[in-house]
C-alpha cells in the first residue's frame, strides 16, 4: 500500500481482522503490507473499544456442571456467521449444553 494512499475506516478494520487471523505480529503485518504501525494500532484499539461497548444481545448464563453427568471429551465449538467462533476447549457434558440452550431460550 502506498504511503500516499488514504484508507477508510472499513479498510483499516479489514486489515486488523486479517492480521488477527494471521501468524504475523502487528509490526510484521504492517511491514509486509506497507501500513503505518501507529495508524494500524489506532484502528485496532478503536475496533476493540467498539466491540467491548456494543450491546451484543447475548444473555449471561452461568451453569455449573452437575456431578451426575459425565463430561464428554472435545469441548464445544459454535460457529456464528462467517467470522465468529465460540470455542470452549474443556470437556462438557450433554446435560450442561442442554442447560445452556434452555437458559438462552428464556431470554429475549
Amino acid at each position: 500500500m502506498s504511503a500516499k494512499t488514504k484508507m477508510n475506516k472499513g479498510q483499516w478494520l479489514e486489515h486488523v481482522a486479517r492480521q488477527q487471523k494471521s501468524e504475523y505480529s502487528r509490526a510484521r503485518y504492517c511491514r509486509e503490507h506497507g501500513l503505518n504501525l501507529n495508524s494500524f494500532n489506532y484502528y485496532r484499539k478503536r475496533s476493540i473499544q467498539q466491540v467491548s461497548t456494543q450491546d451484543t444481545g447475548f444473555a449471561k448464563v452461568v451453569r455449573e456442571l452437575d456431578s451426575n453427568s459425565a463430561p464428554q471429551a472435545g469441548g464445544l465449538r459454535l460457529l456464528i456467521g462467517r467470522d465468529l467462533c465460540l470455542a470452549i476447549d474443556v470437556p462438557i457434558s450433554p446435560s450442561w449444553i442442554a442447560g445452556l440452550i434452555h437458559g438462552l431460550r428464556g431470554h429475549p
